[in-house]
């Protein structure tokens, strides 16, 4: 087994040689393109994304292999590129599609979650080859490509240089800081990777945007729901530092967006047949739940505008003016401390409280929460073997915390303290950010108990 791994090995690396080249048949030294069938299928399935598109563009008999075994080949592919965010993934594109979303009512969600719930009762045994065929692997290999990807490096140079800044602003630093950003690690690059699938996934659920394609109805969808209602029914399904990256990559389109409405305020015009709001002149409540419920558009509109070299009002306006909507204050509402209270005490709690219930008791118990590494494999931890990131477990002094929203500094999300791994942290100044910006005389824990 092991000198199979190595030949394949060799195999992946003189393949990597021909990449760039229009024929790997015009070298009649090329090995790879003499290989059994067998072999060259392990080949296509063990390449990422990129690699497996040169090679079969490059090779006409490795795309005679795609075509035959196109299915078995995307899913794997999807499977090595997606990694422990697979199921994340796959319930964000599942509640895009046009006919969950044209029928999306209270029942209709809550029949999703249900079913997202018992496919994260344990994630490990998520196969998603059982789950898509070969088309929707396609799909969703795209999204990830052309959506995610870029977006998961564009989040991280914004919350990165917020950590530069201050950093200098602890040491009393002027001036902008030239110093290039160390690349993400493949545990940081997962978690800002869940959370931006499942930033998709609140926005077919909650918000107004369709994933692919925009769908018109009437009533806006939000005002079926209780901000109560998402706390019970979607971040429960979270570990609390989980949805903590949910809200730092919030904060991040919060932010994007507020430019663009500086840009285009006094030059869109407000369609009342279309649904279209006027964009509030004064920062305020209705400003800021504009804010929020164009945030939750999905991600698409949120690399487009992000994705142009030179905005303008008039290039930025018809990205924009589609996904206008109102509906950020139910994903506000739902990070209030009474929002947190309610889901405690509910006298008729859903069935899907039962994980939340359960870190109640762990946080009320003070039980043992310690670090213990920044491992990929525990980036999609069962319920019983989860993974707090370094941040998470200082704040907490290594015991169980099941509380999200104002309970923390918002300072903390501007530059996504949960997430990065202890060695960044340590060495590039997160963890005297996060003492500057966190105080651990008291504990906020005792608050929420004590009611």
């Amino acid at each position: 087994m092991k000198s199979t791994r190595r030949f394949l090995s060799k195999i992946r690396s003189r393949a990597s040689q021909f990449f760039h080249r229009s024929s790997l048949q015009d070298d009649p030294l090329a090995p790879i393109e003499r290989l059994p069938p067998e072999l060259r299928l392990e080949i296509l399935i063990s390449l990422d994304y990129s690699s497996f598109r040169a090679l079969i563009h490059a090779s006409p008999t490795y795309f005679q292999q795609y075509i035959y075994d196109s299915s078995h080949i995307l899913c794997q592919c999807l499977a090595r590129q997606l990694g422990p965010a697979n199921l994340d993934a796959f319930a964000a594109y599942r509640s895009g599609k046009p006919d969950f979303l044209e029928k999306r009512d209270r029942e209709e969600v809550r029949g999703f979650i249900g079913e997202y719930s018992k496919l994260r009762s344990d994630p490990n045994d998520f196969d998603i080859a059982k789950w898509v065929n070969a088309r929707e692997a396609r799909d969703m290999l795209l999204f990830h490509e052309r959506v995610v990807r870029p977006l998961v490096e564009r989040y991280a140079d914004w919350a990165l240089a917020n950590l530069a800044a201050e950093v200098r602003v602890e040491n009393s630093v002027q001036g902008p800081q030239q110093k290039r950003r160390r690349p993400l690690s493949a545990a940081e690059q997962m978690r800002i990777t869940r959370a931006l699938y499942r930033a998709q996934l609140y926005s077919n659920l909650f918000g107004h945007g369709a994933a692919w394609t925009r769908l018109q109805y009437g009533p806006q969808l939000h005002v079926l729901y209780s901000s109560v209602e998402v706390v019970m029914e979607c971040f429960a399904q979270f570990e609390p530092w989980e949805v903590e990256e949910l809200v730092c990559v919030f904060e991040f389109g919060k932010e994007k967006y507020a430019h663009v409405f500086e840009e285009i305020k006094n030059v869109i015009e407000p369609n009342d047949e279309d649904g279209v709001p006027a964009i509030p002149l004064e920062d305020g409540w209705e400003r800021q739940d504009l804010l929020g419920g164009t945030v939750f558009s999905g991600l698409q509109p949120l690399l487009a505008i992000l994705s142009q070299e030179s905005p303008t009002p008039e290039s930025l306006i018809p990205i924009v003016k589609p996904n206008l909507r109102l509906g950020g204050y139910l994903f506000e509402s739902a990070l209030l401390r009474q929002s947190q209270t309610n889901r405690r005490t509910s006298r008729l709690p859903s069935p899907l409280l039962s994980h939340a219930s359960a870190r109640d008791l762990k946080q009320k118990n003070r039980e043992a929460h310690p670090f213990k590494g920044d491992t990929v494999g525990g980036l999609y931890p069962s319920q019983a073997a989860a993974h707090p990131p370094f941040a998470w477990t200082v704040m907490w002094k290594g015991t169980w915390c099941n509380l999200w929203g104002k309970y923390i500094n918002g300072d903390l999300r501007k530059w996504g303290y949960v997430m990065w791994d202890r060695t960044r942290m340590e060495e590039e100044g997160g963890m005297d950010v996060l003492s500057r910006q966190w105080d651990d005389g008291r504990d906020v824990r005792e608050e929420i108990e004590g009611l």
